[in-house]
């Protein structure tokens, strides 16, 4: 498993890499100062699952980082890791296809529940994130079934390369449909779990992942 760490503090991407490395004996994780540095670092594009981005590299658009990387990076989940708190912007990170958002304020034991959330293949977002959206799926606070569960195969499946961070576009390219079939399936299954968006969707599917891992 290849894991990227990049951020221009070198003692705080230490710090995740020792964390990262510490809970999983078969991951290799690289540590970059920039996203350019990354791309010229790293050999095998496709080998890359995880790549953990600062929000305020100096000099950089945030916004675009997270576009470059994700069309870079095809097969990794994105997950920026912040002092950043304005929940807007953390919203605004998962509708642009970031798959969650970890405060650089976080206690190390937040930070180790919610690395391993994302190991696992979850998303975290911070509690500031929750109580922007005031409505949700009507699940039990503690209901155990995931969010997606009553959604139809097909449809939960593009539902999941969604929330992993991939564009519509490259949903469509990958099941080899149009990008209007796409959005019209997106679309409804919102309608479906009472969300009204990406950021929504991924919300919902943090707060069930931290719920499991308790």
């Amino acid at each position: 498993m290849s894991v990227l760490v990049i951020d221009d503090h070198a003692l705080f991407s230490a710090g995740i890499k020792g964390l990262y490395e510490a809970m999983n004996d078969d991951v290799v994780v690289n540590t970059f100062v920039s996203c350019d540095e990354a791309f010229g670092g790293v050999e095998d594009m496709d080998a890359v699952s995880l790549v953990l981005l600062d929000y305020h590299i100096p000099g950089t658009d945030p916004e675009r980082n997270l576009k470059v990387l994700r069309s870079t990076f095809t097969n990794a989940s994105i997950v920026i890791v912040s002092g950043e708190t304005d929940p807007l912007k953390v919203i605004r990170a998962i509708n642009q296809g970031a798959s969650g958002f970890i405060p650089k304020a976080a206690t190390s034991e937040t930070m180790i529940s919610a690395l391993k959330i994302i190991s696992a293949g979850g998303v975290y977002l911070p509690p500031e994130v929750n109580s922007y959206y005031s409505t949700g799926p009507e699940a039990a606070p503690n209901s155990t079934e995931h969010p997606l569960e009553g959604l139809h195969k097909v449809t939960r499946e593009v539902v999941e390369l969604a929330i992993s961070g991939m564009s519509n576009q490259a949903i469509a390219e990958k099941r080899g449909t149009s990008l209007s079939t796409i959005k019209n399936q997106l679309s409804k299954a919102y309608k479906d779990l009472g969300v009204r968006n990406r950021a929504q969707l991924v919300l919902e599917c943090g707060k069930y992942n931290q719920r499991a891992n308790r």
